[in-house]
């Protein structure tokens, strides 16, 4: 508040509340005009464009805790060398509202668990009535988890005023299964005050195994003695592994070692020509989960 009488009176008016006891003295450069916090950032004292900027006005600064929502009225008094006040009170400012500076709590979580290619984050909605979004953030790494500067921010949930519910959930579902994940949760006011991270949870996401591949037929070809074998898997990304035994027989012998995503099919040079074969195939995952071995199919 920038005036050029430096204290406060209350006898004529009750409504205010002396800030300042002592008077503030014009010479005291203190009191020295200032750039306030809501000037624009290239506000310039002695800008003579600008007549708030002026040499001769002095500036008084007054502090909130930051938890005051009120709007404020300011006025002055003028105070001789002998103490004495002016009779009268200045003009009242025009309202003051103080920004809110106090940051929400930190938010808590109360339960994850990893389903497939997924986790389920649930956390306990913030007291404070002016909550507007809250900030999930992810890594796979555990140091990493110690500062959310070094995370991931992977999703923002908005709060619509007035329907906030007891409990928060967010269904992460681009976790990459198979590894610990870490996440920490920050939550925003309406003011864009941004509360401490909460503490640091991890969750793993897991991916069911392969369904049963399917086989198809086995083609014998008498002339060659080589058997052409062709499968489906579900999916492209599924290495394979051929397997035959005697047919009726107990013991199934691998014919491949596991071969690449995308191979599906295989001509095989059994070791007797003249007898009955039973082939089957699995398929196996990214993490070494191997499906169910396909149906048994015969040689023809």
């Amino acid at each position: 508040m920038r005036r050029s009488a430096p204290s406060l009176n209350t006898r004529s008016a009750p409504a205010f509340t002396m800030l300042t006891v002592a008077p503030l003295a014009p010479q005291d450069h203190a009191n020295d005009n200032r750039r306030g916090p809501d000037d624009p950032d290239n506000f310039r004292i002695g800008d003579p464009t600008n007549p708030l900027a002026s040499t001769a006005l002095c500036a008084y600064v007054d502090r909130f805790d930051g938890r005051l929502t009120n709007r404020y009225f300011y006025r002055a008094a003028s105070v001789d060398a002998a103490h004495n006040r002016s009779k009268d009170l200045s003009l009242a400012t025009p309202p003051v509202a103080v920004p809110k500076v106090v940051a929400p709590r930190a938010p808590v979580f109360t339960r994850v668990f990893g389903g497939d290619g997924q986790v389920s984050l649930q956390w306990i909605s913030n007291i404070e009535p002016d909550i507007a979004s809250y900030r999930v953030y992810r890594t796979d790494d555990a140091d990493r988890a110690r500062d959310v500067d070094l995370m991931t921010l992977v999703h923002t949930q908005p709060v619509e005023p007035g329907t906030r519910a007891a409990v928060q959930t967010w269904i992460d579902t681009s976790a990459e299964a198979g590894k610990p994940l870490y996440y920490r949760l920050v939550a925003e006011d309406s003011s864009g005050n941004r509360s401490e991270p909460s503490a640091s949870i991890s969750a793993r996401a897991f991916q069911s195994p392969p369904a049963q591949p399917t086989l198809a037929t086995p083609v014998w070809d008498s002339a060659h003695q080589k058997v052409t074998l062709t499968w489906t898997a579900s999916n492209q990304n599924l290495e394979s592994q051929l397997e035959r035994r005697m047919h009726g027989k107990v013991m199934w012998m691998g014919v491949t070692t596991w071969l690449p995503a995308g191979h599906y099919t295989h001509q095989d040079e059994p070791p007797k020509s003249d007898a009955v074969f039973d082939y089957r195939v699995r398929t196996r995952d990214t993490l070494g989960q191997v499906s169910i071995p396909s149906i048994p199919e015969v040689t023809q």
